[in-house]
């Protein structure tokens, strides 16, 4: 039951598993500069970073397709469990349609013109198992594939290469040596390393590396998350919606 749903998922897992591979590549590439200069109204040592190379065009395209084919997959379980397991006609607009409560959408599939008027208990299972309304049920991740879904096919989704945290080795100033520094980095991408106070003016160190997270951008679903982990709990969530609505059929059918 839903192989070729499931086949969409593990494609949105190749993309995914591209993705991280991509992302940690274009990261390793030194595609940002690093630089410490002295504010000479403060006397502060700052850490600063600007990025000198943009990220590879298909970022953003293996993001889209991933959530596509998550989408596809509970699209196709949807149409086979109407098709196959209620035995009814598949039209050109039969697909999973997010509505604001319960009861619409139960109405909706088994009332009037609804694809499910004679099989009520397969609304009954699509209701329980994907709950695709809004209503008590914000949280559901069936809305956020909808909604990046929905974003991608007008707005690529370009995520950001947010610094996260700076490491800097062996600080030398005014007498004294730090082995290393481990600190996060602003959203502005400066990282106040030393407040030189007493007139100390001798400042130095060996080495200085940042790490990085991708996130969504703003104003896109999962602003601010994490791209690479968000998507592999899309993937998780699919996966188990199928698993659940195949479990709610088989109790159907004994």
């Amino acid at each position: 039951m839903f192989e070729s749903a499931r086949l969409k998922i593990e494609r949105a897992r190749k993309h995914i598993n591209d993705l991280h591979d991509l992302c940690n590549t274009y990261v390793a590439s030194n595609f940002c500069e690093l630089w410490v200069e002295k504010d000479e109204k403060s006397g502060d040592y700052l850490l600063r970073l600007a990025q000198t190379k943009e990220p590879p065009s298909d970022i953003p395209l293996i993001i889209g397709d991933a959530v596509h084919n998550l989408r596809s997959s509970l699209d196709i379980a949807y149409c086979e469990l109407i098709r196959d397991i209620a035995g009814i006609s598949l039209t050109p607009k039969t697909q999973i349609k997010i509505v604001k409560t319960r009861n619409e959408l139960v109405s909706g599939l088994t009332k009037g013109k609804g694809i499910l008027v004679t099989r009520p208990d397969i609304a009954e299972v699509i209701a329980t198992t994907l709950r695709p309304y809004k209503d008590g049920n914000e949280d559901s991740l069936l809305h956020v594939i909808h909604d990046l879904n929905i974003t991608d096919k007008h707005i690529i989704l370009i995520p950001i290469f947010c610094p996260s945290k700076a490491e800097i080795t062996n600080i030398k100033m005014g007498g004294l040596t730090i082995g290393k520094l481990v600190a996060d980095i602003g959203p502005d991408g400066v990282l106040n390393i030393a407040r030189m106070g007493g007139g100390v003016t001798d400042f130095s160190f060996d080495s200085q590396s940042v790490s990085f997270s991708v996130l969504f951008g703003k104003n896109q679903p999962l602003s601010g998350k994490p791209v690479v982990s968000e998507l592999r709990n899309l993937v998780k969530y699919t996966e188990n919606a199928l698993q659940s609505i195949q479990d709610a059929v088989l109790k159907l059918e004994t």
